[in-house]
């Protein structure tokens, strides 16, 4: 990951990566079903750049301990 790529995504962002709609992100996230944890910032929800890569390459997501997430 290059150094100016953000740490974090936006769900709609995370959705295009994943090639599903947007719509359906924000349905997974809302169910907890989306495949990496989503983080609730205010209003906003984010995902890890890093979590979802791994879920992308198949790695499985395997929480560290004392992780919020």
């Amino acid at each position: 990951m290059a150094s100016k790529d953000p740490a974090v995504l936006t769900l709609a962002e995370a959705a295009a990566e994943l090639r599903i709609g947007r719509s359906t992100a924000y349905e997974l996230a809302a169910r907890g079903a989306f495949p990496v944890p989503v983080l609730t910032i205010g209003t906003s929800k984010r995902v890890s750049r890093r979590h979802l890569e791994a879920y992308i390459e198949g790695e499985p997501f395997e929480p560290q301990q004392g992780s919020a997430a």
